[in-house]
């Protein structure tokens, strides 16, 4: 009796020597767009409530994705709030820190922006210029403008809304 308790000690010991607690794992981030007048603004994670296009510089786009392509292609449309798209950028992503350009149209190198590592996902940023462009010089109503953000390889298109103001 005494030898099966001392096997039983020794098996129980040995079963909790060491190990750790399992890792957790986050679940996948959910597909989104955030907004933001500076990348400070994405960084705090709180959207501006009004974007005045006369006063800016840039307009600061992060999107994430619960996967990620090794290349893709985001596209980015801004539409006016009646609907109409009024411009849009695309740009390679990838998350390979090796991957700094690839093959774009008409045989030219294009750039290949970082696409980041989080937990449960990628985060894509993107700013795309407002001062100086037709964003700025073309009169517009205030109102609601929409974002769509799409990537290539991944279904589906996020959307986001901000409040223009024209000053």
């Amino acid at each position: 009796m005494k030898n099966i308790l001392f096997v039983t000690a020794i098996l129980a010991g040995a079963c909790n020597s060491g190990s750790a607690p399992p890792a957790s794992v986050a679940p996948p981030v959910v597909s989104s767009i955030t907004l933001g007048r500076s990348m400070g603004d994405l960084e705090s994670g709180v959207q501006p409530t009004s974007f005045p296009f006369g006063d800016m510089r840039d307009l600061w786009v992060r999107v994430k994705v619960p996967d990620m392509p090794h290349l893709a292609t985001m596209t980015i449309l801004l539409k006016t709030p009646n609907g109409a798209v009024f411009d849009g950028d695309s740009q390679f992503y990838s998350a390979d820190p090796t991957m700094n350009v690839t093959q774009g149209g008409m045989g030219m190198d294009a750039p290949v922006l970082r696409a980041v590592k989080i937990d449960g996902g990628y985060q894509l940023d993107r700013a795309l210029p407002v001062g100086g462009t037709a964003l700025q010089r073309t009169p517009r109503a205030d109102g609601t403008w929409g974002v769509e953000a799409k990537l290539s390889g991944m279904p589906g298109t996020m959307t986001a809304s901000m409040f223009v103001v024209v000053n």
